[in-house]
């Protein structure tokens, strides 16, 4: 029953690092440690964070939280304002979307 779990676990982190990848120097897949699932991410500032990942959360900079983006928001600058620029185009890339669909509104009109 444990491998299953620390499977999970490490599915579970490979995943939360592919959401993260825009804003790190470099990623190292999860690997199983017998009691969690680890990994290494080099942030862009050029520190290298071990993050674990357990029932009980993501461990890593000193610290435990819920989720490995929420981590690097918290220990990277660089991290932050990668999230932040990468938002702001989402954001615009929507409302671009939703100004094109109401200007064919009215033009049907």
């Amino acid at each position: 029953r444990l491998p299953s779990v620390m499977g999970f676990s490490r599915e579970e982190l490979d995943a939360q690092l592919q959401e993260i990848t825009y804003g790190v120097e470099s990623i190292s897949a999860a690997q199983d440690d017998g009691i969690a699932a680890v990994a290494t991410v080099k942030l862009l500032e050029g520190d290298t964070l071990q993050l674990r990942l357990d029932p009980h959360g993501v461990h890593g900079g000193g610290g435990s939280y819920d989720s490995v983006h929420t981590l690097l928001l918290q220990k990277s600058p660089k991290f932050f304002a990668a999230f932040v620029a990468a938002f702001n185009r989402a954001l615009a890339q929507e409302l671009e979307k939703v100004a094109t669909e109401q200007a064919a509104d009215g033009a049907e009109e």
